[in-house]
């Protein structure tokens, strides 16, 4: 699995996005189950056209296609990969001793953002472990790259993160998946109940850390990507409810900048069966 996808990795980007969009179309296409989530969610973030379902299938496929060329050439894809507002990014590594929780969704290539990080400064991030074991090395030798080291979504990844924000490192996480745990809270994702996680407040609010959401936009022609940072949302002095709901906005508006690069089909509102009631939306 390794050899098959580092081959893969050294293929042009191009034609690793353009077989990827071919193979996100055909899924849509040909799984009703699959369509019809993506239709849905898509729908309830106010985009209903049919072209734009049609894309966002496509630019899924694009997004997974070139995330083994992400992890196995990194050095080919951060060359590719440009700020869009440097100046927030070097205004914020000015404040060495900060600590910093970057925060971004399944948008454009997410796997990228951490890797450029971690040429400026150290970065952990929390993966969910494979659900097929033979994959488990796999990913986490691809995500243990230089300067990045990845840690597992359960309490000993957590307990590794606290350490590295007290001691004014930095973190990476994808918030925007349903817990698994009853640790989560109800709060609205584009104006529906989602059970979100609550991990990002609570380490703010117990480190002091800086929220900075970051997304990594797919270029066109297979130019590469291009990386957006914006100040999440202050959230220590919030009830954890609140954080969810702080977090949950923030993502919104950096979905928006690309919305077809979101991952819709995603089961984002699914009910967890450790979830509490579900609460009526006010």
């Amino acid at each position: 699995m390794v050899w098959l996808l580092k081959f893969w990795s050294i293929l042009p980007l191009g034609f690793l996005q353009a077989i990827g969009r071919g193979l996100g179309w055909l899924v849509y296409k040909l799984s009703p189950r699959y369509g019809r989530r993506l239709r849905h969610n898509a729908a309830q973030a106010g985009f209903t056209d049919a072209e734009f379902h049609n894309e966002a299938a496509k630019q899924i496929g694009a997004m997974f296609a070139e995330i083994p060329k992400v992890w196995f050439n990194g050095k080919a894809c951060l060359a590719k990969t440009r700020v869009a507002n440097p100046d927030y990014l070097e205004a914020l590594r000015a404040n060495e001793g900060q600590s910093v929780i970057f925060i971004t969704p399944h948008l454009g290539c997410f796997e990228i953002c951490a890797r450029y990080l971690a040429q400026q400064k150290p970065i952990t991030v929390m993966y969910r472990k494979a659900r097929r074991e033979f994959f488990e090395p796999v990913m986490k030798s691809a995500r243990d790259d230089s300067g990045m080291e990845s840690v597992p979504a359960d309490f000993s990844g957590v307990r590794s993160f606290l350490k590295v924000l007290r001691q004014g490192g930095d973190i990476g996480l994808l918030p925007d998946q349903v817990p698994a745990s009853a640790d989560g809270e109800w709060v609205t994702f584009f104006d529906r109940m989602a059970y979100t996680i609550t991990l990002p407040g609570k380490l703010a609010a117990q480190t002091k850390a800086k929220i900075v959401m970051v997304v990594g936009i797919r270029l066109s022609h297979a130019e590469g990507w291009e990386l957006v940072f914006k100040d999440g949302p202050e959230v220590a002095e919030l009830t954890p409810n609140e954080q969810a709901q702080a977090i949950n906005h923030a993502l919104e508006e950096m979905i928006r900048l690309a919305p077809t690069q979101y991952l819709w089909s995603y089961n984002r509102y699914k009910v967890p069966k450790l979830a509490p009631p579900m609460p009526q939306k006010v």
